[in-house]
Order: C-alpha cells, then sequence, then structure tokens
C-alpha cells in the first residue's frame, strides 16, 4: 500500500516543503506586515538645524539669489518588525496664537511634507530600521519661515503673513502650534505636536538662532 511506502513520506515532506517556499516567496512580506505591522513614530532631528546654502528663485524677476538658510527636519523611525510602504510626513493642523493670547484652529488637512533631499527620492518611500528624515521647516536669513510642504499639497487655505502670498510662510514674528503625522499604507504614527516660536530675526551660528527660533515637540496627543 501506499502509506507503507518508504519514498512517499520523503515525497510528501518535500511536496510540502516546495509548497511553503512558494507560498512565502509570494505572500511572506504581506503577512509579516500584517501579523507584525510596521511601528511608526515621529521626532524632532535638531532643535538648531542644519545651515546651509540657498539658491531662492524670484518668480516675478525671474532671477536667482544667495542666501543663508536653516533646514530642520523630523525623523520617520519604525520601531516594528516590517518594512512601512508608501510612508509620508503629513501636516495636519495648525492653530496660531491671537492677539488675546488665545490660540485658534486656522487650518485642518492632509499636507504631505517634502523629503531631505527630496529630488533623489520618491514622493511615498518605505521606511525600514533605518530612521529617515523629511524637511518640517526652513527658515531664510532675513527673509522668511516656511513649512516645508510639497508643492502639490501646499493649500491656499494654509495661513500666511506672505506677501507676495505663498501659503505656509512668514516673514513677520509669529507663534504656532502644528500638528504632523506619519502614515503608511500599513499603519500611521500617532499625531505629533509642536509648539514653534520665531521672533522674526536671524543669527548664523548654532547656539545663536536658538535665541530667535524655537521649536520644540510638546505632549504627544493620546498619550
Amino acid at each position: 500500500m501506499w502509506w507503507k511506502d518508504p519514498n512517499w513520506l520523503v515525497q510528501a515532506a518535500v511536496a510540502i516543503a516546495t509548497f511553503l517556499v512558494a507560498f512565502i516567496a509570494v505572500y511572506g512580506d504581506a503577512l509579516k506586515r500584517r501579523l507584525l505591522p510596521p511601528k511608526l513614530s515621529l521626532k524632532l532631528k535638531s532643535d538648531s538645524g542644519e545651515l546651509t546654502n540657498l539658491s531662492l528663485h524670484d518668480p516675478i524677476s525671474d532671477r536667482v539669489s544667495k542666501a543663508k538658510g536653516r533646514y530642520f527636519h523630523l525623523s520617520v523611525v519604525n520601531e516594528g518588525f516590517s518594512i512601512a510602504t508608501n510612508t509620508g510626513v503629513y501636516l495636519t493642523s495648525i492653530m496660531l496664537r491671537g492677539a488675546g493670547g488665545d490660540w485658534h484652529q486656522k487650518w485642518n488637512g492632509d499636507a504631505l511634507l517634502s523629503w531631505r533631499n527630496g529630488a533623489l527620492y520618491p514622493v511615498l518611500r518605505e521606511t525600514g530600521s533605518t530612521p529617515i528624515d523629511a524637511d518640517f521647516y526652513y527658515l531664510v536669513e532675513n527673509k522668511w519661515l516656511e513649512l516645508c510642504v510639497v508643492e502639490g499639497a501646499r493649500s491656499n487655505n494654509i495661513p500666511t503673513d506672505s506677501e507676495p502670498f505663498r501659503p505656509g510662510r512668514w516673514r513677520k514674528q509669529i507663534e504656532m502650534i502644528v500638528t504632523v503625522q506619519a502614515k503608511s499604507t500599513e499603519s500611521m504614527s500617532k499625531p505629533y505636536t509642536f509648539n514653534v516660536v520665531w521672533d522674526g530675526n536671524w543669527e548664523e551660528g548654532d547656539k545663536e538662532i536658538l535665541r530667535h527660533l524655537k521649536i520644540q515637540q510638546t505632549q504627544d496627543m493620546n498619550d
């Protein structure tokens, strides 16, 4: 009988092993993401940002000028056991302090932030065990502070005091609370809030700039 044939056990084991290898090859990553999903979080990379040289294009005169600036970045961290696909960091709300000192909700939405060195990467990225950095704000010497929203996501409803009109750009002192969140196909981080205070001024040094611009993470929402 077939069950008495020792070769049958070997053939069955080979067939099962072959099936499992094929199954894992096709469905392994998806199964891993479902059973062991990514776990995303955000943190400010540096209080003082990163000093850099900027090339600024004036759309009115079509001229390019040089200026000093600082980029402030958010690090996306995946503490899970699988890769997060189609990851993006989104600005979700802005609150501004009014003349009487009260906070007022000025904008809600889902505005995608750019990636650090974004020209090298797709708009949405994979996030594994190595943190990746999104642009948060950039400050231009003696000019403005601006949120780093990608052009296609820059809603005209985002607050500004800039002339010419540029949503998410401020030329004068400003105090705001912004909320951001990392999102992927498989998971999303908690919302993170940051208090941002700028006095409208600039100094080049790492320590000196902290006299004028402070970006501080507040307590995580939902904690």
